[in-house]
């Protein structure tokens, strides 16, 4: 690979032809971007998530019946509660 070496006008020196480099606030800016994004990204996929499914296997539950059976198990247990104290 052959160095290009020209003349600047502009800075009135000699440079060195090459990439310019990637300056540091450059890449501070685009790691905050990325885990902007993936803050995000994780925020919307747990919050869009369906309270009535499963978080393992993505099953839905009929959350009717759940209501249903824990109201039944609440009057039960005053019930209990209320004949263990007589």
């Amino acid at each position: 690979m052959v160095k290009r070496i020209v003349y600047c006008e502009t800075c009135e020196r000699e440079v060195e032809l090459r990439r310019k480099d990637f300056e540091q606030k450059y890449n501070e800016i685009m790691c905050f971007l990325t885990l902007f994004t993936l803050g995000i990204g994780y925020i919307i996929l747990k919050y869009t998530r369906k309270k009535d499914t499963c978080p393992y296997c993505e099953s839905r539950f009929d959350l009717k019946k759940l209501k249903e059976l824990e109201s039944k198990q609440l009057s039960e247990n005053s019930v209990h509660n209320t004949q263990k104290k007589d």
